[in-house]
């Protein structure tokens, strides 16, 4: 099966059953309902798409790979992004057209780097097309972020 990851929202509710948690990563706004977004194994690789690199990154599309502090009573993998950072990230990702997405897409690349989910003999037709898959679904997401002033947890598991 292999590691997915996803991402959810970061309301009061649950931001008060982490009594340690900054007080910058209280949502400030109107109370949504929880909302989530989803990724199968190519959460790194649009990682790696969107920042050109598989590590953590101060990139502000970098929310997905070592970003924020890490929350591990939820679990092992698991990290606050903050209301600021899901605004930086929501009107960078708006910036980004999937033409330019595709110009950056490089298997190759993504094959040395050691990105998850991407080898030279997984190379398969319709990469691109797997990997920006769920780009509509965190725009969304990032936009009900920004919306509603919430932050988000991202699980790696």
């Amino acid at each position: 099966m292999g590691a997915t990851a996803s991402l959810h929202s970061l309301s009061s509710d649950t931001c008060e059953a982490f009594e340690d948690l900054a007080e910058s990563y209280w949502p400030t706004g109107e109370e949504p309902e929880p909302f989530s977004c989803s990724f199968d194994k190519e959460w790194h690789m649009l990682h790696f798409l969107l920042t050109g690199t598989a590590a953590g990154t101060d990139h502000p599309l970098g929310i997905l790979v070592e970003r924020g502090p890490q929350m591990e009573v939820v679990a092992e993998e698991c990290r606050a992004i903050s209301p600021d950072e899901m605004q930086e990230f929501h009107n960078t990702l708006g910036e980004q057209a999937l033409e330019i997405l595709r110009q950056r897409f490089d298997w190759g690349a993504m094959t040395s780097a050691g990105v998850y989910g991407a080898s030279s003999s997984d190379e398969f037709e319709g990469a691109f097309d797997y990997v920006t898959q769920s780009i509509p679904d965190l725009q969304k997401f990032a936009s009900n972020c920004v919306k509603h002033k919430c932050g988000a947890l991202v699980i790696i598991a």
